[in-house]
């Protein structure tokens, strides 16, 4: 369309866009400035049509406005404009189509961040939840051994106990056969088998109570390493447990940081849509409006034809009109040439 409009806009002297339009008796059109050049050029009075080669003697400002050209041209230039327009507006659609993809793959790709941030927060949530149930059974298991260690020092002590008794009777014997060795010499023989037997008695509930000793210390020490391996098993376990709860907050940040960006991301994408489809919406009418116009002037162009065949018909009825006319001067010419002949004869 702007191609057809273009060729019937176009001065045949200048190559150009017409300017301030002027018709030539011809019925050609050219600028007005292109035909005040043309008559400089001319040193004489008739200058000949550039096109048809038609003489015409009028000055350029005096000549007929071509109305229908000015509007051609001044629709050629709408057109244009409107072209232009619609060529920037479909590179921003695809400016924004493109903004629009980009954003879905961010969000895609904070969706995944998120999903592996969920997972990192179970992960530590279980890992909390199993470090737990191993301190309630180190601490079960503490209360055992501690209970157990309780009861073996109740054994050992009473035990004890019972050696310090049989140790007190020992000597208590062992303090009546001196007695009786020192009453009586007769019973000398039995009495040093007794003391014998007391002494080794004696000595067997020394081993005995040392013997004791020595297990309730071992006991004690065992205790102690215990006690010991059970606190640094606490503490690690603390620890751990410390640690656990500072990657699940961590984690906790990091989730909310996920889900305020995937906030402001599809916010973001709310507002890309709504531009883009306002967008749209603009170039539909755009492109409705252009379409109005474009029939608008396919129906002009189409009067403006029939007035061009109009004027032409007309044109060649007024030349054949001069041509008659010609026709009939020269036959009156040529029969008032003979009249004078013969009055001359």
């Amino acid at each position: 369309m702007a191609a057809a409009v273009g060729s019937l806009t176009e001065c045949s002297i200048c190559m150009d866009d017409l300017s301030n339009p002027r018709s030539l008796p011809c019925h050609h059109t050219f600028c007005c400035e292109c035909i005040a050049n043309l008559r400089l050029s001319h040193t004489s009075v008739n200058v000949p049509c550039p096109l048809c080669r038609v003489p015409f003697s009028a000055l350029a400002a005096d000549l007929r406005t071509d109305i229908y050209a000015e509007e051609l041209v001044r629709v050629s230039r709408d057109t244009r404009a409107r072209e232009l327009r619609e060529s920037r507006m479909k590179d921003e659609v695809e400016a924004v189509t493109m903004q629009l993809k980009q954003t879905e793959d961010e969000l895609l790709a904070t969706k995944t961040d998120l999903e592996e941030t969920k997972n990192a927060c179970e992960e530590a949530v279980a890992e909390k939840h199993r470090l737990n149930t191993e301190l309630a059974e180190n601490r079960i298991q503490l209360t055992e051994l501690e209970n157990h260690s309780s009861q073996v020092e109740q054994q050992l002590e009473s035990r004890l106990e019972q050696l310090d008794r049989n140790m007190t009777a020992a000597e208590t014997r062992e303090f009546c056969l001196h007695k009786q060795q020192r009453e009586t010499l007769e019973q000398l023989k039995n009495a040093e088998r007794r003391h014998e037997a007391a002494k080794i008695e004696v000595q067997t509930c020394r081993r005995a109570r040392e013997d004791a000793e020595a297990c309730k210390t071992k006991a004690k020490q065992s205790c102690h390493r215990l006690r010991q391996q059970l606190e640094q098993t606490e503490r690690e376990t603390s620890e751990r447990l410390k640690d656990a709860e500072r990657r699940q907050e961590e984690a906790k940040t990091g989730a909310e940081t996920c889900q305020r960006a995937k906030n402001g991301i599809e916010s973001s994408l709310t507002e890309t849509k709504n531009s883009y489809r306002k967008l749209k919406q603009q170039q539909q009418q755009i492109q409705l409006e252009n379409s109005k116009q474009t029939m608008m002037l396919e129906m002009e162009l189409g009067e403006s034809k029939k007035e061009v065949i109009s004027l032409t018909e007309q044109l060649a009825t007024e030349r054949l009109k001069l041509v008659n006319q010609q026709d009939d001067y020269k036959k009156s010419h040529s029969e008032g040439l003979v009249n004078v002949y013969s009055r001359v004869e």
